[in-house]
């Protein structure tokens, strides 16, 4: 595999609200409002430049089309954090030390173009609700969240060049013996390319038909584009697959992966490559998180195989697992073709919807990321409540609710997933102003279970050393595993 360099896009002269020279006269959106490559590519550079404290904007590669010469794209990510604090650990350093990493893929597939549309909306959302919504600010302080906004620019340049949107799902790959006999991707599809989320090399397989959907390439992580996916997530996490007990290394993981698809209302979690269910350790954390996601989206959590009816070889999500030791999953947002919203080319009125269904859950996936393998078996914090004490004024009433049973439905089909026992919540803690992996932990003292699995917990607290203010508080609680903090705001 060729080396592929990571850089920094250069920083920008202009300050923020600066008079700058008008863009090109390309059109920025099509089908009635997506963006396009271009325009996805400038959105992560005028981020940067509006935000230069939360982001910052990397090349990590070239599409296919640009290695080969004229044309092409640059493969383009944006990280998103506030400061460290610690200038020796920069928080979007391309390092495997510093913050937990929450990597976030789309457009892998090009013509699920809604997935690059929530990934735009995301940065917006985080970057400009940091300071203002707590679970934003708590994310970006505690975690480096890494977009790649289109992981296969040539694929979607193709997409994006005629309306109604061409169907291309691979790259543009024309090399492999008898992709002469195929359509020009603009023509059909049954196109020359490659499927790059069949080209990643842990369980790749060989495939004969070239101009078929579901090309895997002439080898494993044949394509520049795959090339440099794994390059980047390398460089972003240690790998967490212990060669000695051929596991993750549960304890150590620090990064989550989740790459956005379109159609079917799923969540997909390994093995994609067969039948088969991963060791009971590892399923029983898997199908926890997707389960855990799905009770957001009320979408089906299962392996391809029971929810699909069909796997997937060489798939991002078994090489960041198998390979990387990292819990990784996909979505398959939005409905089947023929309903509302569904499709690979949904009403761009649609997206909307699809934001707000799918927020909640990517923020839950981002906050399980400094200790992925367990805080996604851990309960869920539901509520907490800050509220002054009549007649005391340095002291507090806090209340939290959390709940162990939060769970989408999962697939019934071979291989079912399986369905997560029942238990009982027995600690509650909160922390203030204090990043979760720090300091000591506060316990709140459990005061009812009720028996839909929700936990309360009350105290009342003494705010006597904060300063006047606002203070951002966070709070967890335990099973037989912690649970990712959530975070509220407050006043003293």
């Amino acid at each position: 595999m060729s080396a592929v360099a990571l850089a920094a896009a250069p920083a920008a002269t202009a300050a923020p609200g600066a008079a700058t020279a008008p863009r090109a006269l390309a059109p920025a959106t099509f089908f009635g409002g997506y963006h396009t490559v271009a325009e996805q590519y400038q959105h992560i550079d005028d981020v940067a430049t509006a935000f230069p404290n939360l982001a910052t904007s990397f090349t990590y590669g070239s599409s296919w089309l640009r290695t080969q010469g004229p044309g092409g794209r640059r493969l383009r990510a944006l990280c998103l954090s506030a400061p460290s604090g610690d200038p020796a650990h920069p928080s979007c350093a391309v390092a495997q030390d510093g913050k937990p990493k929450f990597i976030l893929l789309s457009a892998i597939h090009a013509r699920e173009i809604v997935t690059g549309e929530i990934t735009y909306r995301f940065i917006d959302w985080l970057t400009t609700n940091y300071g203002f919504d707590p679970m934003a600010t708590a994310v970006l302080d505690n975690t480096a969240v890494w977009i790649v906004p289109q992981a296969n620019p040539d694929g979607s340049e193709v997409v994006a060049s005629r309306n109604p949107p061409i169907l291309q799902r691979k790259n543009l790959n024309n090399t492999a013996p008898g992709s002469n006999a195929c359509l020009n991707p603009t023509d059909g599809l049954n196109g020359y390319g490659v499927d790059l989320n069949r080209n990643f090399p842990n369980h790749w397989a060989a495939g004969a038909d070239v101009c078929g959907q579901t090309f895997p390439g002439q080898g494993p992580a044949s394509e520049p584009e795959t090339q440099g996916l794994i390059t980047l997530m390398s460089s972003l996490a240690a790998n967490f697959w212990s060669p000695v007990t051929d596991h993750p290394l549960f304890n150590d993981a620090n990064a989550v992966v989740l790459s956005l698809h379109s159609f079917g209302n799923v969540t997909l979690y390994p093995w994609e490559f067969t039948n088969a269910q991963p060791d009971p350790q590892e399923l029983t954390r898997l199908s926890y998180v997707a389960l855990r996601m799905a009770k957001f989206t009320d979408w089906t959590a299962g392996q391809p195989a029971s929810v699909l009816g069909a796997n997937a070889s060489g798939g991002l999500e078994d090489w960041a697992f198998n390979g990387r030791g990292l819990p990784a999953f996909a979505w398959e947002i939005g409905g089947n073709i023929g309903t509302t919203c569904g499709g690979f080319t949904p009403a761009f009125s649609c997206v909307t919807g699809f934001f707000n269904q799918a927020l909640p859950a990517l923020l839950y996936t981002a906050s399980i990321a400094p200790r992925p393998w367990h805080f996604g078996v851990g309960p869920r914090v539901t509520g907490i409540q800050v509220t002054a004490v009549a007649g005391q004024p340095t002291m507090r009433t806090l209340r939290i609710t959390a709940n162990d049973r939060l769970f989408g439905p999962g697939g019934v089909n071979a291989p079912a997933t399986p369905v997560p026992p029942v238990k009982t919540i027995d600690r509650v803690q909160y922390l203030i102003d204090a990043p979760p992996g720090d300091g000591h932990a506060h316990p709140v003292t459990i005061t009812s279970i009720a028996s839909d699995g929700t936990t309360t917990a009350q105290a009342t607290i003494s705010v006597a050393g904060l300063a006047p203010g606002r203070h951002l508080m966070y709070a967890r609680s335990h099973t037989d595993q912690n649970g990712p903090y959530t975070a509220v705001f407050f006043t003293v």
